[in-house]
This record gives C-alpha cells, sequence and structure tokens, in this order.
C-alpha cells in the first residue's frame, strides 16, 4: 500500500503498488452441495428477480 492517491483514482488516499501485486496461477472451486440443491436454492432466492426469454437468448432482470 502507497499512502497516497493515484492519478487513476485521485478520491483515495492510498493504492496499491503494481510491484507488489500479484495473482493467482490457478483456482480450485470446492462445492459442499449438488447440483440440484443449488437449483432449487436458485429457484427460491434468485429466480424471482429474473425471467427467461428464449428468443432473446438469455435471462434479463425485471
Amino acid at each position: 500500500m502507497v499512502p497516497s492517491p493515484a492519478t487513476y483514482n485521485p478520491s483515495w488516499s492510498y493504492h496499491y503498488s503494481p510491484a507488489t501485486v500479484e495473482f493467482f496461477d490457478f483456482t480450485v472451486e470446492v462445492r459442499d452441495t449438488t447440483t440440484s440443491t443449488s437449483r432449487n436454492v436458485w429457484t427460491r432466492t434468485a429466480a424471482p428477480f429474473f425471467w427467461v426469454t428464449p428468443a432473446a437468448g438469455g435471462v434479463r432482470s425485471r
């Protein structure tokens, strides 16, 4: 962290030093549920806020 604003984001009083930023070469996703359980959760929670329009090619938010 550098305690000064950067030219690309002057609203913040600090920024990351690019020389210190690293990214993972790969990640591992761990799931502790089944596909059907994930679908059931989606149906109960998020699905009411979306509708599928096959002619439009996908899901759109309401």
